[in-house]
């Protein structure tokens, strides 16, 4: 979970990419949502961490072609918080609009 340290989760994400990828599987990164304030669980308090997190990820998969999703950009407000059309009453899970607003974000990346 995202209360682990930011390098094993970054650890745990590379390790699963690059088994992917010896397997002969395409693969593409995506980056972590952002949350709303109050959520229901307290995390908004790795709201910082999420990010930091997903520009390891970014420039991980750029160091090693993999397409990365950046559903985070899409989905956040001007102060970085879930934007509020898009985040469910707990802070922390998305509504259909947000899906359909990622959708647009995958989308270039479908064979």
């Amino acid at each position: 979970g995202i209360q682990e340290p930011a390098e094993r989760i970054l650890a745990h994400i590379q390790a699963l990419a690059e088994r992917l990828v010896a397997s002969g599987t395409t693969v593409a990164l995506s980056s972590i949502l952002p949350l709303r304030e109050p959520d229901n669980w307290n995390r908004f308090q790795y709201q910082d961490k999420i990010v930091a997190i997903n520009a390891e990820l970014a420039a991980y998969a750029a160091a090693h072609g993999h397409p990365f999703l950046d559903y985070h950009a899409a989905v956040r407000d001007e102060t970085g918080q879930l934007a509020a059309d898009f985040a469910r009453p707990d802070g922390t899970h998305v509504t259909f609009a947000a899906y359909r607003r990622m959708a647009e974000v995958v989308r270039p990346h479908l064979l």
